[in-house]
């Protein structure tokens, strides 16, 4: 591999972090809008003077990640620096750690949270079902993203 690949390869790297980042600050945003949407009041979204600060995390994420596709700089699939990401050993098995540390971590909340919104709340249980999907999804993407952003550090030769 010469230094031009590597360099370029490094800087896909920062690249791929900084989306991570932004990823994970709409899918916290996302799935907080949306838990707290099937637990408020049924009337509360359906109220206009409401729809607005329903609306305003939605037009927030929106506005992050547009300007994550829609950037001029895109990496050519068949470049040399794509492929070392792509067969990358130690990126895969973050990833693969990743995955499973978020599965326990979701497995682990679901019996607490099923418990909390079950007594706590005087919700019917189809709300309770949907509060409950809400937030396993954002859990696990959340616990996914953040445990592969601080596990993904290349590995030091002591």
């Amino acid at each position: 591999m010469n230094p031009s690949t590597h360099d370029r390869s490094e800087q896909f790297f920062r690249f791929w972090r900084r989306h991570l980042i932004a990823i994970l600050a709409v899918v916290i945003l996302l799935g907080a809008t949306a838990v707290s949407l099937t637990v408020s009041a049924p009337g509360a979204v359906r109220n206009p003077d409401n729809l607005a600060w329903w609306l305003a995390p939605i037009g927030l994420a929106v506005c992050v990640a547009l300007p994550m596709s829609i950037r001029r700089r895109r990496w050519d699939r068949n470049s040399p620096e794509v492929r070392i990401v792509e067969t990358d050993e130690w990126r895969q098995e973050v990833m693969n750690r990743a995955a499973r540390t978020a599965l326990l971590v979701v497995l682990i909340v679901q019996w607490p949270l099923g418990l909390c919104l079950g007594f706590l709340t005087e919700l019917p249980s189809p709300r309770i079902a949907m509060a409950m999907a809400a937030s396993t999804i954002t859990i696990g993407l959340t616990a996914f993203i953040a445990i592969f952003l601080v596990v993904d550090r290349e590995p030091t030769d002591a």
